[in-house]
Formats: C-alpha cells, structure tokens, sequence
C-alpha cells in the first residue's frame, strides 16, 4: 500500500473529501519532493502537487507518479476548480501546522468548502516507516560512521574546532549526503559540557572533545555524538566516559520494539 492510498485510506475514516497540505515536511513526505513554494491538494481520485516556475521541471522528474505536477496561473481558482469536479464538500487542513490567519484566508476565498482540521492525521501516518524510508535513514547513518571513522585518524593539535566540524561535514557531503541534518558541533576542553556549543575558531584544548554530527538523505537524518580525549586521559575524565558509556549499554539492552 502506497502512502497516498493509506492517508486516502484515513480520510475516509476521518470524513473528509480532500486535504490540503501545507507543511513542507509533510508534503515531502507524501510526494517524495521537497519544495517551498505551493501545496499538495489530495482528494479521493486524484493527487495534485502544485508549485512554481522555479520547481516545477524537477518536480516533473523527481516527485511521486501519483501527483500531477501544476504551475496555475491561479491558484484559487485552481482549488475551486479542481474541487468541484470531485463534488468535494470538507477539506482538511492541518491545524498543528496552519495559522489561523491562513484559515481565515481560505475560508474566505473557498466559501463553498468546509474546512476541517485533520490534527495530527498526517503525522501519525509518518511513524510508521516504510522499508524505503528505513533504508534513507540507514544511508544517512552510514556516512556519518564514514566521516567519524575518518575524522578520528586526522585530528591533530593545531586544528580549530571549526576545521574539525568544516572536515566532518566535507567528508559527508563527499559520501553522498544531500545535506546536513543540523549545524555540527566541534567544541573541546571546558566547552565540551556543552550540548549544543558552536564551534570557534580557536586551536584544540587538551581533554574531552565533543562532536555532534549528521547526514541527511531524501529528507532524512542520522544524529551522531561522539566524545575522544585529546591528550592523556586523567582519572576523572576516564570515570565520566564509562559511566556514560555504562549508561548507554544499559539502556540499548533495555530497548524493545
């Protein structure tokens, strides 16, 4: 079952006609493109993915068959179009994700349709992952093990943190990552108690040297921290490693399904 007849499979459960999706994540998901500028209109019959000139040759050759790629000179027009053919009277929407500035706009140019809030409809879809998006994921992580793997055996004392994050990030993107899943973090010494620090242009300090990295494939990310010591460990800095390292192995054999 693909993911269109699944959300078409609870819209039906949920009583609506069509959808009307706005949030990129969301649209990404469904149509397996990413885009910034338009909507992804889905009824019972039919699945349309309308952008503009600036998307949509790639959308021709890069989004899901099931969507019919539109560039309408309007917009509105296309909706009320579109919408009539089918005899649609609800439209949902996602309320998490529209303002109710947006609602209001909608309700106010397509007064022949209710519009609904499907809440999180969508979203609990997603967290089922589909043997695909399970495969993009193990991807992403692989070339993260690959740029760790590598980072590892180049450290040296006279790199900046920033070269240190500058070299994770090259060597995913040298691998295949589409993009980064989240800005790195490279800090060392007294900033490596920070979870989210933000690498600076200052050489390595001797201890603890903390990165925080992912790749990102189709939409999809890997998130990978690791900690070395830079220099001879003491006494104290060995005791926090393995009392974290002890905490996650505990946790990994309590893990289920």
């Amino acid at each position: 079952m693909t993911k269109l007849q699944r959300l078409r499979n609870n819209m039906k459960s949920r009583g609506v006609d069509s959808i009307i999706v706005l949030d990129e994540l969301n649209q990404h998901y469904l149509s397996d493109f990413a885009f910034t500028d338009g909507f992804l209109l889905i009824t019972v019959n039919k699945a349309y993915l309308v952008t503009d000139f600036r998307y949509y040759e790639m959308a021709i050759h890069g989004a899901c068959k099931e969507f019919e790629i539109l560039m309408p000179e309007n917009r509105r027009e296309f909706i009320d179009m579109a919408l009539s053919n089918e005899s649609v009277k609800t439209v949902g929407f996602e309320g998490g994700f529209v303002s109710y500035e947006t609602y209001k706009s909608y309700c106010e140019k397509h007064p022949n349709f209710t519009f609904v809030d499907i809440e999180n409809m969508i979203e609990l879809q997603r967290e089922i992952k589909t043997p695909d998006e399970i495969e993009k994921m193990q991807r992403a992580q692989d070339i993260t093990d690959l740029a760790f793997n590598h980072i590892i055996n180049v450290l040296n004392p006279n790199m900046t943190e920033i070269e240190v994050a500058a070299e994770l990030e090259y060597i995913m993107r040298k691998n295949g990552a589409s993009a980064l899943a989240f800005e790195t973090i490279a800090v060392s010494g007294a900033a490596s108690s920070m979870p989210h620090g933000v690498p600076a242009n200052v050489k390595l300090r001797q201890g603890f040297l903390t990165m925080d990295f992912g790749a990102r494939i189709g939409g999809y990310c890997s998130d990978m921290t690791r900690t070395v010591v830079l220099g001879k460990t003491t006494e104290e800095e060995r005791t926090i490693y393995q009392t974290v390292l002890a905490a996650q192995q505990n946790a990994l054999e309590h893990m289920r399904a």
